[in-house]
């Protein structure tokens, strides 16, 4: 039953428009074009992927600098994000609270679903992650804030 499922895989992949195996492409962080956040001092961002006003799926690249915060906030859609650099201190709530943060050091991946409300510190020095989902996206201030 495993060959035969194999075998299904190989001849799938083997079936693919040769434009479709040809369309990978590498993505150097570095190369990408930064532009500083308006509303949130320390924070720049770039499109890696995609557009995320748009439908289909995009990705983008944030660097926040040592003491940037981000307030509490929604999406309308479902975000995936994995930590590239130093440590993102995610909370969850409707109110920015240090004691609701959890420490995602580099490497680490987490889901935040559609509508939770979240904030983001750089509280101990400055980290990167990178943001998936499939648009059109958002970005909701929750309050005051």
């Amino acid at each position: 039953m495993t060959h035969l499922f194999a075998a299904t895989l190989l001849v799938a992949a083997l079936s693919l428009p040769a434009a479709a195996q040809d369309a990978t492409f590498r993505i150097d962080f570095a190369q990408l074009e930064y532009q500083p956040n308006a509303r949130f001092p320390g924070i720049q961002t770039a499109i890696v992927y995609g557009d995320r006003n748009a439908p289909g799926i995009y990705a983008t690249h944030a660097r926040l600098a040592a003491g940037a915060r981000v307030p509490p906030h929604t999406h309308r859609n479902t975000l995936t994000t994995w930590v590239t650099s130093g440590t993102a201190y995610v909370g969850t709530g409707k109110v920015f609270d240090e004691s609701r943060l959890k420490a995602y050091p580099a490497g680490s991946f987490f889901v935040t679903p559609a509508g939770s409300p979240h904030f983001i510190y750089a509280k101990d020095g400055p980290f990167s992650i990178l943001d998936h989902g499939a648009g059109p996206s958002d970005f909701t201030l929750i309050g005051g804030n």
